[in-house]
């Protein structure tokens, strides 16, 4: 069977009865919740076909029982693996909420134990608030984990000039997209949501929308913090690459400078062909190879002058 449970303002009793909000948490992935909610008749067949609809992509959608939220979350226990996500979809009406599963969320998880320690929320969207504030709040361990990995790769390159291997800066990137991945499905379905003047919303339940998009958009931004930084670490090593490239091809081209005129004087002296001057004489080797010496002496000077000019 689902969980069921109730919250609301605790005013008054007439109050309580006129703000008592029923929040059913079911778990499709349990054959019972599964045949609970195939059989309850206080949904259209329409509603509970899209409840049971697997999540293809976040969004949100008016139906006759509510507005149904789609959301593909993090699983409970896991923090850090953003691959294994679940599918998590919200139907909000005015006095029910019904939160539809596969497998363990942590948000429903840490909705359930804020409930259980006696503390209540007042609306169906303060309920809305608290999950969207669980889902993100998790990308907080995420994006530190990231940020003090990107400050070692960084210390390491400014301090001792270690490059860091492409694996490390491409796992890097991959954590960047998987959190933005998941940040931005959230984004995209809540802030329509907290901005939308058609829906019929009291003040307190519009800011505490405006409230959890605007922390949705606080980790988006510090997560393009970290893509920056990525890349301009990624343009630091480039710039290093296309220096040293640099250097080398300078090396090589004054080395090749130096050599053209000897190899051109030693070839033509090499041809083995008659008449040329002084060959018989003993000294003609050790004239020749002075000369050859002085030679590439002078073109290394001129290299040198015109290098510094």
């Amino acid at each position: 069977m689902p969980t069921i449970s109730r919250f609301g303002r605790e005013d008054s009793k007439d109050d309580l009865v006129a703000h008592r909000v029923t929040w059913i948490d079911v778990d499709i992935a349990d054959a019972q919740d599964l045949a609970w909610l195939t059989a309850w008749k206080e949904i259209s067949d329409q509603t509970r076909t899209s409840l049971l609809e697997p999540v293809r992509f976040s969004h949100r959608e008016h139906l006759a029982d509510g507005m149904l939220l789609s959301l593909r979350t993090m699983r409970a226990g896991e923090t850090d693996d953003l691959d294994r996500l679940t599918d998590l979809k919200l139907l909000i009406a005015k006095s029910r909420v019904i939160t539809v599963r596969t497998g363990e969320v942590a948000a429903v998880d840490e909705l359930r134990e804020f409930l259980r320690s006696g503390r209540s929320l007042v609306t169906a969207v303060d309920l809305l608030g608290f999950m969207i504030s669980g889902m993100t709040k998790r990308m907080e361990a995420v994006i530190f984990d990231l940020t003090m990995d990107i400050d070692a790769i960084e210390d390491r390159l400014l301090d001792s000039g270690s490059v860091p291997l492409a694996q490390s800066l491409g796992d890097l990137r991959r954590r960047i997209f998987r959190i933005r991945r998941q940040l931005n499905s959230v984004q995209q379905v809540l802030l329509p949501i907290a901005t939308d003047p058609a829906l019929i919303l009291d003040a307190e339940d519009r800011e505490t929308l405006v409230r959890a998009s605007n922390h949705v958009t606080r980790y988006m931004e510090s997560l393009e913090d970290c893509r920056t930084r990525v890349q301009m670490l990624q343009d630091h090593i480039e710039a290093q690459r296309a220096a040293t490239i640099t250097r080398s091809s300078l090396n090589l081209t004054i080395v090749a400078t130096v050599f053209l005129p000897l190899t051109f004087v030693s070839g033509l002296l090499g041809m083995n062909v008659a008449g040329i001057p002084a060959e018989h004489n003993p000294l003609s080797f050790w004239v020749v190879t002075i000369a050859l010496v002085v030679l590439a002496l002078l073109a290394w000077l001129v290299l040198r002058w015109r290098m510094r000019d």
